[in-house]
């Protein structure tokens, strides 16, 4: 029993130096992602300056894509240019997008998705705020929030959930004082109504906005402009967040990004899971060979 663990043990050495040593040299530290702007779906890596692919949707006007609790991801359609709304599914090994459902009674213009606790998703329409969407049908209820910062509107088409089940969105507005405009990171709760003031550039308006948020795997926060960026950020570029001061440091720029509406990174299986399955083919294998 020994002489097997040390021998297994030796087989997971052996696929981590096998594993690892590409990607140590690549510099990769976090899995995939996958964007899309109003019609096409990218996915791509930070470490490469490329797209793995660009598959088109066959429909347009996404305002925005997320990964639910249950691993799909889903990209809400709005209704400019007179179509309906309606939730897609994307495939994140094809980019393939499938309609789940569509309805005229669905919240029009959704501009920002996050999961909630359960199946519902927290949306930001255009015109209605904050809502409340159950994904099986797209009905929808308005949620009331209220800023700490007692910002007279705010506004948000950036929004994502940490894996712990909290929402971040990135929230702008005029508040009441000297400095009236502010666009800055807030921690929003749909259940008790409120959103929580954490920083950015407070004296800033909402031109300088960001298009999309994911929360990686394990738990950065990242941000995704487009072509319309205004300074202090670039346009078509990745941020990082600080999510104790709200603000954002610049990762990367893709030229892919430039119409970009959503992003979520696709989970990879645990590094250590890779590694035992690897250990255990070499193991396998070595064994098939003896006998």
């Amino acid at each position: 029993m020994h002489r097997f663990a040390a021998r297994f043990l030796s087989a997971v050495a052996v696929a981590a130096v096998v594993f690892l040593s590409p990607c140590t040299s690549l510099g990769i530290t976090l899995p995939d992602i996958l964007s899309i702007t109003g019609s096409t779906v990218h996915r791509w890596n930070l470490d490469s300056s490329s797209y793995i692919y660009s598959q088109s949707t066959g429909t347009s006007l996404f305002g925005d894509m997320t990964r639910t609790n249950d691993g799909r991801f889903v990209a809400y359609r709005s209704t400019y240019d007179g179509k309906t709304p309606a939730l897609f599914q994307v495939n994140p090994t094809t980019g393939a997008a499938s309609l789940l459902v569509e309805s005229t009674a669905g919240a029009p213009h959704v501009i920002a998705l996050a999961p909630m606790a359960g199946s519902d998703l927290l949306g930001y329409d255009e015109f209605l705020g904050f809502v409340r969407i159950d994904p099986s049908t797209l009905a929808y209820e308005v949620v009331p929030i209220e800023p700490s910062n007692s910002a007279i509107t705010l506004s948000t088409g950036a929004m994502a959930t940490s894996p712990s089940g909290e929402i971040y969105a990135w929230c702008s507005g005029f508040a009441a004082g000297a400095t009236s405009v502010f666009s800055e990171l807030f921690k929003i709760d749909p259940i008790e109504g409120t959103a929580q003031e954490i920083g950015g550039y407070p004296d800033l308006g909402g031109t300088t906005s960001f298009n999309a948020m994911a929360f990686s795997p394990d738990g950065r926060l990242f941000g995704f402009t487009e072509i319309n960026a205004k300074a202090p950020l670039n346009t078509n570029s990745v941020y990082e967040f600080d999510l104790a001061t709200g603000m954002p440091t610049w990762v990367a720029e893709r030229s892919f990004l430039s119409g970009v509406r959503g992003a979520a990174f696709v989970p990879e299986p645990g590094m250590l899971a890779l590694l035992a399955s690897l250990a255990l083919a070499m193991w396998g294998t070595r064994f098939r060979v003896r006998a």
